[in-house]
C-alpha cells in the first residue's frame, strides 16, 4: 500500500511538473533563453507540423510537441501566413503563433486598380511605404526588353505604362522597387495567354498597339458589353484615318480626369493628343486590365463612329457628328 501511494504521489508530481512547464512554454518564455533574431521562412502550404518541426531544429522552441498541443489547443493550424518572420528562441508559444498568423506585421498588401497610371501606382505604394517615388521613377525607366518577351514591339526610350497588370499585390516590407516591378510584368506576361499573343500576331498587331488602344478602352468605358463596342469603333477609326478623338488621351497630357475636354485642352501639341494626331498615341496612357485587353483582341462589330461617357459612366453612341453633338448637348452638361 505504501509503494502504491508513492507511486500515484509520483506520478501527480510530474503531471504538474509537466502542466507547469506547458503553461510556462505557452504564455511566458519557453526553455530556450537566447535573444537572438532568426529569420523564420514559412512556404505557401505548408503545415502547422512542418512549422513546428522547423521551430525546433533553428532553435526557437524547445520542444516541437508541446508546441503541436498548444497549435491543436488555441485551433491555430490553419492560421499560419506565407512569408518571413522576425522570432526569437525565448517567445512564448502565444507569442510565436500571434507573429506567424498575423501576415501584416511582415508583409503588405496593396491593391492596384484597372486603369492606374505609373504615376499613381508609385504614389499608392508610397503610401504604404514599400517605395519613394524617386525609387519609382527610376525603376520604371530601366530597360526590362531582355527579361520579358512581350515588352519586344515596345518603342525604345519607352517606360513600362501599360503592361504593370493590375491586381492585389503582397509584398515583404524590405522590397525593391525593381522586385515590385518584375512582379507585376510576370503577372502581365501569365495574364496575357499564348493564345492572345497568337491572336494578336494574327491580326496584324503588335502587342504595343494592343496594350496602347487597351489602355485608353479602361479609361473611357466601364462595362464589358461598351469596351468590345469601342474597341471595334476605335479601330475602323484607325483604319479610315479618322483621329480617336479620345478624351482620355487629352487627360493623360493635363492630368486631370473629367467626362469632357475643353477646346484648349484639346489643342494641346502633344504626340498623345488624339484629338490633333491620327493613329495611336506612342503608348499607353494607364494599365489596363484583363477585360480591356481582351476588349481589344475581341471588338464587337458595330455601325456607330462616335460615343461619349457621362460622368456616371452611360456611354451614348452615335453614327454620325451631328448625332454626335446632339448627344454632347443632352447629355454633357
Amino acid at each position: 500500500m505504501k509503494y502504491i501511494s508513492i507511486f500515484f504521489i509520483t506520478i501527480f508530481f510530474i503531471v504538474i511538473f509537466l502542466l507547469t512547464s506547458f503553461i510556462r512554454d505557452s504564455y511566458f518564455l519557453n526553455s530556450i533563453s537566447e535573444t537572438k533574431e532568426i529569420a523564420f521562412l514559412i512556404e505557401e502550404g505548408q503545415s502547422a507540423k512542418w512549422i513546428s518541426q522547423n521551430l525546433e531544429d533553428q532553435g526557437i522552441i524547445g520542444n516541437h510537441l508541446w508546441f503541436d498541443f498548444y497549435v491543436w489547443l488555441s485551433k491555430s493550424e490553419k492560421d499560419f501566413q506565407p512569408g518571413v518572420f522576425t522570432l526569437r528562441p525565448g517567445m512564448s508559444y502565444a507569442n510565436l503563433v500571434r507573429e506567424m498568423t498575423l501576415i501584416e506585421l511582415q508583409e503588405v498588401s496593396i491593391t492596384i486598380p484597372e486603369g492606374f497610371t505609373l504615376e499613381q501606382i508609385g504614389k499608392r505604394l508610397e503610401e504604404k511605404e514599400l517605395v519613394t517615388m524617386d525609387e519609382w521613377s527610376v525603376a520604371v525607366s530601366e530597360d526590362y526588353r531582355n527579361l520579358f518577351s512581350f515588352l519586344k514591339s515596345q518603342p525604345e526610350l519607352s517606360n513600362l505604362e501599360g503592361y504593370l497588370f493590375p491586381d492585389t499585390y503582397r509584398f515583404l516590407k524590405e522590397v525593391s522597387a525593381q522586385e515590385i516591378i518584375v512582379k507585376m510584368l510576370t503577372n502581365f506576361g501569365n495574364k496575357l495567354t499564348p493564345d492572345l499573343r497568337i491572336e494578336i500576331e494574327k491580326q496584324g498587331h503588335t502587342i504595343h498597339e494592343v496594350i496602347t488602344l487597351a489602355s485608353i478602352i479602361e479609361r473611357e468605358v466601364r462595362t464589358d458589353e461598351d469596351r468590345a463596342m469601342v474597341s471595334d469603333l476605335f479601330w475602323r477609326r484607325l483604319s479610315a484615318g479618322m483621329p480617336l478623338q479620345a478624351d482620355s488621351t487629352v487627360n493623360y497630357i493635363t492630368q486631370k480626369n473629367t467626362p469632357s475636354i475643353s477646346y484648349e485642352d484639346a489643342g494641346i501639341d502633344s504626340a498623345w493628343n488624339t484629338y490633333k494626331y491620327t493613329g495611336l498615341p506612342p503608348g499607353p496612357i494607364a494599365n489596363p486590365g484583363i477585360a480591356s485587353i481582351e476588349a481589344a483582341i475581341f471588338p464587337e462589330p458595330n455601325v456607330y463612329w462616335y460615343f461619349l461617357t457621362d460622368a456616371s459612366g452611360q456611354v451614348y453612341y452615335a453614327r454620325t457628328n451631328q448625332e454626335q453633338n446632339e448627344n454632347k448637348s443632352k447629355y454633357l452638361r
